[in-house]
């Protein structure tokens, strides 16, 4: 294509991108010194008219980065941008972000992360059911008046209804294991990457930090409540550790069967 910027040597054609959820993303190609202004609208059309293959991003605007894993690979810096503006002593402006990825990319090979899609895209009702569920904790804990936490709860319940409702195919995937679904199961799949990633069930279970002391800390907490539920559910004489292991591995080979 006339006019289209070139790539590293192994002919893959990157960019880098500074985004944003209510203005334009700044773009800027590799090994080429202009920063493009795009909309969001547009963003996906002309990355893929330039033949891009792969992005490189700060991890926020997380609907925009799904939306981007579907067409490419995604790259997510590890790094906290400000941090690196600031050693460099230079004041925030779009340009200068693009331009700091770039720079990051050619000084730093470890600086980035694929990102692997959610196996459920963030669902903003399960978040706010979850900060519902952390409020009236709280709430509780402080002793707060029994009617405002009934009021709050008849919410959390509206919702867990309407999710329960929206994912009733996963949830009744799991309807004989006792605990093992609503809401607290589809906030699990919104926090693990999709179970096509994992070569094998161990890989998922070293994943979650079930086989290793590393892991996925969001993922394992949600796992360990999902645990609590079946413990008062019908699993009684089993250790918290062999639950999850369990739980985990009924979500995995369901999930992988069904596709």
């Amino acid at each position: 294509m006339p006019g289209c910027p070139s790539g590293p040597k192994d002919g893959r054609l990157i960019a880098f991108i500074d985004l944003h959820s209510r203005r334009p993303a700044y773009v800027k190609f590799y090994n080429d010194d202009k920063v493009l202004k795009i909309s969001n609208e547009l963003l996906i059309k002309t990355l893929l008219r330039y033949g891009v293959e792969e992005v490189y991003v700060e991890p926020s605007n997380i609907t925009i980065i799904q939306e981007l894993s579907r067409y490419f690979k995604v790259y997510i810096l590890k790094k906290n941008i400000r941090e690196l503006r600031a050693t460099k002593g230079l004041k925030k402006a779009d340009e200068t972000d693009v331009r700091i990825l770039e720079e990051i990319y050619f000084s730093d090979n470890d600086a980035y992360t694929i990102y692997l899609p959610r196996h459920i895209p963030k669902d903003l009702d399960v978040s706010a059911y979850e900060k519902l569920t952390k409020v009236i904790v709280q709430l509780k804990n402080m002793g707060a008046d029994k009617d405002l936490i009934m009021e709050i709860n008849k919410i959390r319940r509206r919702l867990a209804r309407r999710i329960t409702r929206r994912y009733r195919d996963v949830i009744d995937l799991f309807n004989d294991v006792r605990g093992l679904g609503g809401v607290s199961l589809i906030h699990f799949l919104m926090s693990i990457p999709q179970l096509t990633s994992f070569k094998s069930l161990n890989s998922f279970l070293r994943y979650l930090g079930i086989k290793s002391s590393k892991g996925n800390k969001r993922a394992k907490a949600i796992l360990y409540r999902i645990a609590l539920q079946m413990k008062r559910n019908g699993y009684k004489g089993y250790s918290i550790t062999k639950i999850q292991r369990l739980a985990a591995k009924i979500i995995y080979q369901r999930l992988r069967e069904k596709g």
